[in-house]
């Protein structure tokens, strides 16, 4: 592993050395091992949340926090929900997956959580801003419940960060007349701006490779620390996306996937290049990123979300009829497992990285009515408990 792989916090890291094991250093580019070409079945039984209960899909564009289903502690999963063949029953639900109780927590419809802390809103379907809007916000178990709207003082939740937290950047950054403010992180971590707004690419009457190299320019992580900015090993070619953005409780690492190669078509988004190892880049506070290859596997066209848990790397492949809709899959160099097939839609990784939830269409295609169902996998049973914790 490189200098900037142990630069993880060495104090980060050899404490998640010894918890992450040799799962992410042995995920990290510039290993080397002989890996299965094949992607191998899952020694892990996934346990699925209670029949009744179904996964409520949320609109698509916001960063993991966001997207319905998210972890509060090791034990319990919150998500958007609704209970099959009961009217009015869309809300927020916390599942205990030690006791496999499930409870309702709000009738809220979307929620970000995110360091202990949520906000919740109802936004009742075809009405907007001028209609009053019951919300939910503080720490957990601390929270406090009102009301928002145009008719109220009190505007309703806008555009949020990754702590759930009013964004303090917007729009165009001073980094030159085409940067744009891009993912602004957890609360005082910084932003990532973008050097290079994409939306300006069909402007440029020039060939491929001339816009390409007119978009080689790296991303920049702008902090207290890095005023400036600090370049990233990541070009606006490739093209961060938010919604494949997440952050690892578990590593202290921001997750980040791109749209496409450093040698793709700037503002094409499609499918990953088949045969062609997949990045996913893990960053630390201060700016220092390893990039974890993915092999290239039919069992998906395109990785979705990623996360870092005890054995390696678990991801949400994306894919089509031919490949079974892709999937939930974990990368533990040199073996991919398929963990669950089908169309996945969210996906969270307990504060100890020993556990994942997911949601999935299991019958994607297959059957006249489409469910969502949300499941969990447990990659440390049997193992030694850590703290009491898991």
């Amino acid at each position: 592993m490189g200098s900037a792989s142990l630069r993880l916090t060495l104090g980060t890291l050899v404490a998640v050395a010894f918890i992450v094991g040799d799962a992410l250093c042995a995920v990290v580019e510039g290993t080397t091992s002989r890996g299965k070409s094949e992607t191998q079945q899952s020694k892990y039984t996934p346990v699925a949340l209670p029949t009744a209960y179904r996964f409520v899909l949320q609109p698509p564009g916001e960063s993991q926090e966001k997207q319905g289903l998210v972890w509060l502690d090791n034990w319990k999963v919150m998500f958007v929900g609704v209970v099959s063949g009961k009217a009015n029953s869309k809300g927020l639900y916390i599942w205990d997956v030690a006791t496999m109780a499930v409870s309702k927590y709000s009738s809220h419809t979307h929620f970000c959580f995110a360091d202990d802390y949520i906000i919740a809103q109802e936004i009742p379907v075809g009405q907007g801003q001028s209609n009053l809007r019951s919300i939910r916000f503080g720490r957990l178990g601390e929270e406090t419940d009102d009301t928002c709207g145009r008719t109220r003082q009190n505007s309703c939740p806008g555009v949020m960060n990754m702590s759930c937290k009013p964004r303090a950047f917007f729009g165009p950054a001073p980094f030159g007349k085409e940067a744009v403010y891009a993912i602004e992180l957890r609360n005082g971590n910084g932003v990532i701006v973008n050097p290079v707004a994409l939306s300006r690419a069909m402007d440029l009457s020039q060939s491929v490779e001339a816009q390409r190299a007119h978009f080689s320019r790296p991303y920049l992580l702008v902090s207290k620390r890095f005023p400036e900015g600090k370049s990233l090993p990541i070009t606006a070619v490739e093209e961060l996306s938010l919604w494949s953005t997440s952050y690892s409780a578990y590593a202290k690492r921001y997750v980040f996937l791109t749209e496409r190669p450093t040698d793709g078509q700037v503002g094409l988004i499609t499918t990953w290049p088949s045969g062609r190892a997949e990045p996913i880049y893990l960053m630390d506070i201060d700016g220092n990123i390893d990039k974890v290859l993915v092999p290239s596997r039919p069992d998906w066209n395109k990785i979705h979300l990623a996360q870092v848990v005890v054995p390696g790397i678990v991801f949400l492949g994306s894919g089509g009829h031919a490949n079974e809709w892709g999937g939930l899959f974990l990368y533990a160099k040199p073996d991919l497992i398929a963990l669950n097939r089908g169309k996945a839609a969210a996906m969270a990784v307990s504060p100890d990285g020993c556990k994942v939830a997911y949601a999935i269409f299991d019958d994607f295609g297959k059957t006249p009515r489409d469910i969502a169902r949300i499941k969990f996998i447990d990659f440390c049973v049997g193992r030694a408990r850590q703290n009491g914790q898991h």
